[in-house]
């Protein structure tokens, strides 16, 4: 399952989100030492170096293609250096949740999914109408190949419980030892996300965000837009549809009402 995000606006370049796909990239392809992390010894060099490491390219490239299309806003809202530490912060604790799942069990772990699966979480609450397409793989029986189910214009807060309900799903299934990728990980990641996310958000990030934006807009005459923040020139009160995500929107002296969800 893929979802690709259509458009948000950034504010800022988003530098931390590039260094951790090009540390991640360098890190994979020169091999470093041992990176991962055992679920029946735990140490704090691992417990961190983990998140860095990945077991593949193919698996490298799956979370790179995540963060870079969800971490950059993410990072505009948070800043480059809280930013950081969340990243840090949430793959420590998808780490645990795996672990904790496994108690007494052997098993390996490695990859940055749950850190990003947090990321996630933070996008989810800090974006909820930002439109996405989902592409949905579907195999065939008795077929090598594979079809695809492809879904537009989704809310992204449709979508993403849509994959966590997955990640749950095989979570459970992950608990009677059938284990391939670590899918608890990956929810307690978005969980913990999620639960920063309302934090935060609470705390005043994002109307800190909104307000920077606004200051960036060139034209006085511009808002922007309710889904992906894109600055719109309104010469009037009516009915407008964003250029870059398509979303429809209604602007009067009570705001803007996106008209088609």
């Amino acid at each position: 399952m893929l979802i690709f995000e259509k458009a948000n606006f950034l504010g800022r370049i988003p530098f931390i989100t590039f260094f951790l796909i090009g540390l991640m990239c360098l890190l994979n392809l020169l091999g470093v030492g041992d990176l991962h992390l055992s679920s029946s010894q735990i140490d704090s060099y691992h417990l961190v170096a983990s998140i860095f490491g990945h077991a593949n390219f193919l698996h490298f490239l799956g979370n790179a293609f995540y963060l870079y299309m969800y971490g950059d806003n993410v990072e505009d809202v948070l800043g480059h250096v809280v930013y950081l530490c969340l990243f840090v912060l949430l793959g420590v604790v998808a780490n645990f949740a795996f672990i904790s799942l496994h108690i007494g069990e052997e098993y390996r772990l490695i990859g940055a999914s749950g850190a990003i699966s947090g990321i996630l979480g933070l996008y989810y609450i800090f974006f909820p109408k930002v439109k996405t397409n989902v592409v949905i793989p579907i195999r065939i029986p008795y077929s090598i190949f594979e079809e695809y189910i492809s879904l537009d214009n989704i809310p992204v807060s449709w979508s993403f419980v849509f994959w966590f309900v997955i990640q749950i799903a095989f979570t459970i299934r992950e608990s009677f030892g059938v284990l391939g990728i670590a899918f608890s990980a990956h929810a307690g990641g978005f969980l913990a996300g999620t639960l920063i996310g309302i934090l935060f958000k609470r705390i005043g990030f994002l109307d800190r965000h909104s307000e920077r934006l606004n200051s960036l807009k060139m034209d006085k005459m511009s808002i922007l837009c309710p889904s992906c923040n894109t600055p719109k020139k309104i010469p009037r009160y009516g009915r407008y549809k964003c250029g870059a995500c398509e979303c429809e929107f209604f602007f009067d002296s009570k705001g803007k009402r996106i008209l088609i969800p």
